[in-house]
């Protein structure tokens, strides 16, 4: 400060002498200098021009009850004071003749304590215009070297542009403003890409839904607060509509965000759904003597939820496709009036005759995807076809002896089994020993009857 001063009091003079201006170098009143030391609490007054005289130096002080400074010595280049008090202005008035006029100089002068820089600023919020910084009470910012102020954020910047945000303490009554911190923060870059297609729907549950992963996108379902790379959103509520968007990953540290797309409304089920099991379908065949050379009749229960008729998404069910007898790989079809009940019929030849045979009965697992143009179930096959086998006990071929081979044997299994076990039924609960003690009263009392007298006829 002393050396620009001295400069621009020499270039002043200069210009005076240039021009033939009868004004003394001094006529903007830069007669002293100071400099203040606020750790001893001392004040030099330093004088400017060599050629004054009579130097009066007049202090007062805000606050009033506050001494002025006690002058320690004078020379001829300054004026010493000490005792001065933190927290207090002091307004000096000095007064120099010089040439014979007077000139007054006037300087404010506060002593207050030196506050220590804050920590730096911390950027809080970042755009590719907009910088904001965390807000610290009783400090002040700037820009770039600009004015400080209380504003912390800081706009209309061009994108991708390096920028120094200083911060400081404000000056109060009894400390000066601090020395500066300061971090260089850069806007970010424009958004590079373009707007993703809507997220495109592949399962759900009663708490999940997921949508197919594409490399390079990010999804949100919460209006874009989160964002995950993952399809795959969990712990969601039943029976709820979510909105799920898309955006192009970025590097959030460079660049700003990239647009998203419109919301895909997506409901989670209202129950869990139906997981169908192979094991849990039953086959049946018909009952009694199964012929090699007849038609035997066969059915499979499919597996399938017992609330069938009110199937949500992501049901599944095991059905029968067809089946194959023994060794053959002739595919067999099944037939089916309410989707659950499938049956078929088949001959299992004469070679098979007194057998057991072998059933292999492949199944689909179908999954439900919703409904279709009616209204009506939509299913698919999920994954490969499986198979399980049963058996059938196939008797003997089927002649025109085996009617009448079949009626003797059951006659005699009426005669021998059925008859003798109907009789042992009806006289299980006879009680034979009391029919015949009364049979046997009944002849002691006819001792002494004359059965003659009785029947009309003579006696011996």
């Amino acid at each position: 400060m002393k050396l620009t001063k001295r400069i621009l009091s020499l270039l002043m003079a200069v210009l005076m002498l240039c021009s033939g201006m009868a004004v003394t170098a001094f006529a903007a009143n830069e007669l002293v200098d100071y400099e203040l030391n606020i750790e001893a609490k001392t004040l030099e007054i330093e004088k400017l021009v060599d050629n004054a005289t009579d130097w009066n130096i007049s202090f007062t002080t805000s606050p009033e009850t506050v001494a002025a400074p006690t002058l320690l010595t004078e020379t001829e280049e300054a004026f010493f004071y000490c005792n001065l008090v933190y927290g207090t202005t002091y307004t000096a008035t000095v007064v120099a003749v010089i040439d014979g006029a007077s000139s007054i100089q006037t300087l404010n002068i506060k002593l207050l304590k030196q506050a220590n820089a804050p920590a730096a600023p911390v950027p809080k919020k970042v755009t590719s215009t907009t910088i904001e910084i965390g807000n610290v009470s009783g400090c002040e910012y700037r820009i770039d070297g600009g004015a400080w102020g209380s504003k912390t954020v800081f706009e209309n910047l061009a994108p991708g542009s390096a920028h120094t945000i200083e911060m400081r303490t404000k000056e109060t009554s009894t400390t000066y403003a601090s020395p500066a911190s300061s971090v260089t923060v850069k806007t970010l870059s424009l958004a590079t890409k373009g707007i993703p297609e809507q997220p495109v729907f592949v399962d759900k549950t009663n708490k999940t839904i997921t949508v197919m992963e594409i490399e390079g996108v990010e999804f949100s379902i919460d209006n874009g607060k989160t964002w995950q790379e993952s399809g795959e959103f969990t712990g969601l509520k039943s029976d709820t509509t979510y909105p799920i968007i898309a955006r192009y990953t970025f590097d959030e540290t460079v660049q700003e965000p990239n647009p998203a797309c419109a919301p895909v409304e997506i409901r989670t089920n209202t129950r869990a759904s139906y997981p169908a099991e192979l094991k849990n379908c039953k086959f049946t065949a018909s009952e009694g003597e199964n012929y090699a050379n007849q038609s035997i009749a066969i059915s499979v229960t499919a597996d399938v939820a017992a609330n069938y008729y009110d199937t949500q998404y992501g049901d599944t069910k095991y059905v029968p496709a067809y089946f194959t007898v023994g060794s053959s790989t002739v595919e067999n079809n099944f037939t089916s009036s309410d989707g659950k009940v499938f049956k078929a019929s088949f001959v299992p030849g004469e070679s098979n005759a007194n057998t057991k045979l072998a059933i292999n009965v492949y199944f689909n697992k179908m999954k439900c995807i919703g409904e279709d143009e009616n209204g009506d179930a939509k299913w698919v096959v999920a994954g490969e076809i499986e198979s399980k086998t049963y058996y059938v006990n196939v008797g003997e071929n089927y002649t025109m002896f085996t009617d009448v081979r079949n009626f003797f044997l059951q006659i005699f299994d009426f005669l021998f089994n059925a008859l003798p076990g109907a009789i042992n039924d009806l006289i299980k609960d006879f009680d034979l020993a009391g029919t015949l003690e009364g049979l046997n009263d009944l002849f002691k009392a006819l001792e002494g009857v004359d059965l003659g007298g009785l029947t009309g006829g003579a006696t011996a």
